[in-house]
Parts: C-alpha cells; sequence; structure tokens
C-alpha cells in the first residue's frame, strides 16, 4: 500500500479523480471544493495556525485553565501588607499550580492592606508561560485573622459570587474572564452529571 502525505489539513490540494474518489472523498478525508468547504478549510487553517503559534502543546491548555480559575488571595488582617509576587505565588501553590515569581505580572497600581473595602473584590495578574504566552488570572481578596473571633464568616463557593473590581479599568477583562470561567464551570456539571 502507497501512503502519500498530500498537505495539512485544510489545504485544498488537485489529485487525479480515481485518487480523489478512492483515498480521499469515501474514506472520508477530504471533501469536493464548495463555498461550505472553503470556509470550513479556512477555519480549519486558522485554528492550526493559532495552536502552531503557542510555545508548547499544552500551553494553550494551560492559558485557558488559568484564565478560567478565580484565584484566592488570603491576606492577613491585622498586620500591614502591599501585594507582591510571592503572595500570588503562595496562592497558586495552595491552589495546586506552581508559578514562580518572575512569571508573574502585577496591577501597575499597588494594593494595600489590610483594608475591609477590598475584602471579596477582584484584580487580575498576568501569568507568562514559557516566555511567551500570557493568561490572564482574576484574584479575589480574603482578609484571615489568627484569632478565631476576628475571622469573617466562610462563603461556599465564593467563586461563582459576583464581585467588583478593585481597580475600575480592569472591569472589562474581569467580566471577560468571569464569562469564561462560567462557561467552564456549566461544561464541568454537564460532564460530570
Amino acid at each position: 500500500m502507497l501512503k502519500v502525505c498530500i498537505g495539512q489539513r485544510g489545504d485544498v490540494v488537485t489529485v487525479k479523480r480515481n485518487f480523489a474518489y478512492n483515498k480521499l472523498l469515501v474514506p472520508g478525508l477530504g471533501d469536493y471544493v464548495t463555498p461550505e468547504a472553503l470556509e470550513k478549510s479556512k477555519l480549519i487553517r486558522e485554528k492550526a495556525k493559532e495552536v502552531e503559534s503557542f510555545s508548547s502543546l499544552s500551553a494553550l491548555q494551560t492559558v485557558r485553565y488559568l484564565e478560567s480559575q478565580v484565584l484566592s488571595v488570603v491576606m492577613n488582617k491585622e498586620t500591614e501588607w502591599t501585594i507582591e509576587p510571592w503572595h500570588i505565588r503562595v496562592s497558586f501553590r495552595k491552589a495546586g499550580i506552581h508559578v514562580p515569581d518572575a512569571c508573574i505580572s502585577l496591577p501597575a497600581k499597588p494594593i494595600y492592606g489590610p483594608d475591609a473595602e477590598l475584602e471579596s473584590k477582584e484584580f487580575c495578574v498576568t501569568v507568562t508561560i514559557n516566555n511567551k504566552e500570557k493568561a490572564k488570572v482574576r484574584c479575589r481578596i480574603h482578609h484571615w485573622s489568627t484569632n478565631p473571633a476576628d475571622r469573617l464568616p466562610h462563603i461556599d463557593h465564593y467563586w461563582l459570587k459576583e464581585s467588583e473590581p478593585i481597580f475600575p479599568e480592569e472591569a472589562d477583562i474581569l467580566k471577560k474572564l468571569s464569562h469564561q470561567s462560567s462557561l467552564n464551570k456549566k461544561k464541568n456539571e454537564l460532564t460530570h452529571s
């Protein structure tokens, strides 16, 4: 049996009639050139370029996964702090994700606390993957006290609750990430039910 490579998926090729029928059309590996098939071919090629432009096979999946998460950033309620990359790294580690400090970009404006006004509000950090891809990650501030009497009440499924942005200029990005997150959660619920 002769195996022939005639192009990438989505390419339009010209071959002999018998070869086209027996080797491409009947097995479902090809289609006649029609306006619909050309549109489908164009979409397939664009998707292939998108995947090829990533630094590794898992980079696209990693970006999508990170952008679907809400990272809980737990900060001390009694001691003054300014959010730094290591706070975000520790929060990622608690979520089972290992991210070096050098890969984390914070918002341009610093976030200081403790501040009760910041409780359950969101901001966005950027995680750089393989020095190429960038993922925006929603972060939500929670205050914690070492004294059990001073602790705030626990909120179940906090990531499903609506939240305000700390910085109004990030509202559109956070809304888009929130929409992606809710779509991902619904998809997971459907596959696990």
